[in-house]
């Protein structure tokens, strides 16, 4: 069975201590002990109904009666005033020794998140001052090649124009060349026959005649000027 006990007030020179002890809820009964120090009184809560302006409504009602031992009475409202005081106290120490628990875990939390701010803030001026080593790294290279490739800009232009003046000459050799082939040389041109070698004191195989000399095939080498020599006529 559950209770507790609270001082009421009825009058303004005698306190009084009401004990209300339940077995369930309070729906299912409760008795009352009340004392004022000296005396002692018990009940048991009943419900009747009353109507009231055909208002149907629900009032309790309790008749005290003497108790018949007035001193075990106060002595059990005290052991239990007693006894929830000691609840309360502990329960109250469990919830000062959570909070301190809690607190413990607070600060512990702060700490920890105050040293992950240092190793952010430290992290991030590792990865700034990376970022701008590399980023002074790129624009050196950056500049580097800048430079190389204005140096080499006028090699290339020269290369240009040595290739482009060696490749006039080659168009303008392949040019003299064709026209040389298209017009072979203007200079007198023999016509060598046989009576020709004879009379020039050469022997001649006489199964080629003259005639034979003549084919066309034989019209079409051309010999340089073979004309001799006057000393050697002589």
């Amino acid at each position: 069975m559950s209770g507790i006990v609270q001082q009421i007030s009825v009058g303004a020179a005698t306190p009084y201590f009401l004990r209300v002890d339940w077995a369930v809820d309070l729906g299912a009964g409760f008795t009352l002990a009340l004392t004022d120090g000296h005396s002692a009184w018990i009940g048991e809560v009943s419900e009747d109904e009353k109507i009231c302006n055909d208002i149907s409504v629900h009032l309790g009602s309790v008749e005290l009666q003497p108790a018949p031992d007035p001193l075990e009475l106060k002595q059990e409202m005290i052991g239990q005033s007693l006894k929830y005081s000691t609840d309360l106290e502990s329960k109250n120490c469990q919830l000062l020794e959570e909070n301190r628990r809690l607190k413990q875990e607070h600060q512990r939390i702060l700490r920890e998140l105050g040293q992950q701010v240092e190793d952010k803030d430290m992290l991030e001026g590792k990865m700034y001052s990376r970022f701008v080593m590399v980023l002074n790294e790129k624009k050196a290279k950056i500049r580097g090649l800048q430079e190389a490739v204005r140096h080499l800009q006028p090699t290339e232009d020269q290369q240009a124009d040595g290739e482009g003046t060696q490749s006039d000459n080659e168009s303008k050799d392949r040019k003299e060349e064709t026209v040389q082939r298209i017009h072979p040389s203007q200079e007198q041109t023999i016509l060598i026959t046989g009576c020709n070698l004879v009379s020039q004191g050469m022997s001649v195989d006489q199964t080629f005649s003259d005639e034979e000399d003549e084919q066309p095939w034989r019209k079409r080498r051309l010999l340089h000027t073979l004309s001799p020599e006057p000393s050697e006529q002589e």
